[in-house]
């Protein structure tokens, strides 16, 4: 039979496309396995007949595009080596057996790069849910923070444009310090505009916060591997810090909810795909936070009539 049974490379590959389409289809379009030259005009770009031949070939495994079909990030699921994109460049986990894999994947986030278009190669470990009873995913993050920097200057803009009036009569240190206030503000929403894991973990904590549990919070950067210490009065070891910190594998964040009814701390770790538009500390710290305010919200003390 000449028809292929299905478009997907994989179980897998089918599976995150639902996933991603489940939850991103009602605001975007989600097109798996478009061809590279849908979404990058190969002609404009400085390449070899070489890697001309091979892009125009290539697909892309998964795009979201706005509703009109301009595309705005894509994402390739990497079954075959379990790696993932750092800095423009792919992280093989597993070598594999395909030719020039590696190659391949770099020139497509090289092009990425140059175009500054999020592009991101993720694997299993992406797309695994948080928990039993958090069905989001790091792609999910990932996209909501793609989009969170997409819409975050605009946002930002527009609020201190409204303001002008009033930082027109502030002086120099006054105006310098609202503008920073609007600017963070203007980050928070446009992260709770578009991060699913964010705006779930901002739900529950206003949630703790109505039943009068809450206490504060802390949370505590971690890596793995541990990053070399540093002395922040000589600046020794700064170099190495910064090295250690773009290599490392993965990062994570230990976070604590401080409760009426004691602390609760989960954490949580991402692999190192920085790049692009994406922190993922800041990732690792939603996700951490939003175990945590779950697991509080389920030991908190109920009422003696059972009422929450």
């Amino acid at each position: 039979m000449a028809i292929r049974p299905t478009v997907f490379g994989s179980f897998n590959e089918k599976e995150m496309f639902y996933s991603i389409e489940s939850l991103w289809q009602s605001r975007f379009s989600v097109y798996p396995q478009l061809p590279f030259c849908a979404v990058f005009e190969l002609d404009n770009l400085s390449l070899t007949e070489k890697e001309i031949d091979f892009l125009r070939k290539s697909s892309i495994d998964y795009t979201l595009c706005t509703k009109s079909g301009k595309p705005l990030l894509s994402i390739e699921f990497d079954g075959m080596g379990h790696g993932f994109s750092r800095n423009g460049e792919y992280t093989e986990i597993h070598p594999s057996k395909a030719k020039n894999r590696k190659l391949k994947l770099d020139l497509k986030l090289k092009l990425a790069g140059i175009e500054q278009f999020p592009f991101y190669v993720v694997s299993y470990d992406e797309k695994v849910p948080i928990s039993e009873d958090i069905h989001l995913t790091v792609v999910d993050g990932i996209i909501g923070q793609t989009l969170k920097h997409r819409d975050f200057p605009q946002i930002a803009k527009e609020w201190v444009d409204d303001e002008k009036s009033v930082l027109d009569n502030l002086s120099e240190s006054e105006r310098h310090e609202r503008i920073q206030d609007i600017v963070i503000g203007a980050e928070v929403i446009a992260e709770l505009n578009w991060d699913p894991i964010a705006k779930r973990s901002s739900d529950l904590e206003g949630d703790l916060r109505r039943k009068g549990f809450y206490k504060g919070d802390t949370s505590e950067f971690i890596s793995d591997p541990e990053l070399p210490d540093f002395d922040w009065n000589t600046g020794t070891g700064f170099e190495a810090r910064i090295q250690a910190f773009k290599n490392m594998i993965r990062c994570g964040c230990r976070y604590t909810v401080h409760t009426a009814f004691g602390d609760i701390t989960e954490t949580a770790w991402v692999r190192n795909f920085a790049g692009s538009e994406v922190s993922p500390l800041t990732i690792a710290e939603n996700i951490a936070s939003l175990l945590a305010y779950n697991r509080a919200l389920k030991l908190a003390p109920r009422p003696p009539n059972g009422n929450i």
